[in-house]
């Protein structure tokens, strides 16, 4: 098992747990757990996404799964990854990542083994900083593709944010830079539900969402929260709502002539553990 393949540590604990079923069916998730010192219940949660693992948890896991010391120093990073907030460290991180997936992947390729989808920057690339994304997007009305720089003031950002987004999306493949401005190359692209970049993402779209939207006037920004008390089979029906709300404004988004870019979130979750 190859742990230079995967994003997430989570993900790699699962497919190290799997992989012991046969040969050694003693070899539990709950036996991990209690090797590594981490209680079972919230052990689970982290193998379900809903909770994350400290450095020092991930170092014992890593230890009880007998990995060298490279493999733990690869897994300690996708830890840190996963929790990292500041879009500039994370771009850093990112390329450590690379770094170790290159050089251990390296024997893979030259055995002409296929790579899995993880082992491409593209959405490592594409969802490292918020601002790219929103960038993608502001591509589609025209004056914006005419003249990117447009983009600087549009947005409040510096320049060499925006120059180095359109670098990203350019060395990625989704648009092309010529002499007449900006070419759309792809969209309509989204990250999985179980992506192991989406929390991240989600959290940086997030707090970036918030700064913007504080700085709107009344006018140009609609806000809604409610906390409300129900059965999990009711909290699933008006998520099932939700999604299919969502399909209709895609429907209508699809046919509307792009002349500004707004932000949609949306957050269902129990308060209560």
């Amino acid at each position: 098992m190859n742990i230079y393949k995967y994003l997430s540590y989570s993900d790699f604990i699962k497919s190290f747990l799997e992989s012991k079923k046969g040969t050694f069916p003693k070899w539990t998730q709950k036996k991990l757990a209690r090797l590594s010192g981490i209680q079972e219940s919230y052990f689970s949660n982290v193998l379900k996404s809903k909770a994350s693992l400290n450095q020092d948890q991930i170092f014992r896991v890593a230890g009880v799964m007998n990995l060298d010391s490279e493999a733990t120093d690869y897994l300690l990073l996708l830890g840190d990854l996963q929790d990292c907030s500041d879009h500039l460290r994370r771009e850093h991180l990112l390329k450590k990542v690379e770094e170790f997936k290159k050089k251990n992947l390296k024997s893979e390729v030259k055995l002409g083994a296929q790579a899995p989808a993880e082992s491409t920057d593209f959405y490592v690339k594409y969802y490292s900083d918020p601002y790219i994304k929103v960038i993608h997007v502001a591509l589609a009305i025209s004056k914006y593709r005419k003249t990117p720089k447009l983009l600087v003031d549009a947005l409040d950002i510096p320049i060499h944010r925006v120059e180095k987004a359109l670098a990203i999306l350019e060395e990625i493949g989704v648009l092309e830079i010529n002499k007449e401005g900006v070419e759309i190359k792809k969209k309509g692209f989204h990250l999985p539900e179980d992506h192991p970049l989406i929390w991240s993402h989600q959290t940086l779209l997030r707090q970036l969402s918030i700064t913007h939207t504080a700085n709107q006037k009344p006018t140009n920004k609609y806000s809604f929260s409610v906390t409300l008390s129900c059965e999990r089979k009711t909290k699933d029906i008006i998520k099932n709502k939700l999604l299919e709300a969502l399909k209709e404004i895609q429907g209508d988004v699809k046919d509307a002539k792009s002349e500004e870019v707004y932000q949609l979130n949306i957050d269902l979750f129990p308060w209560l553990k």
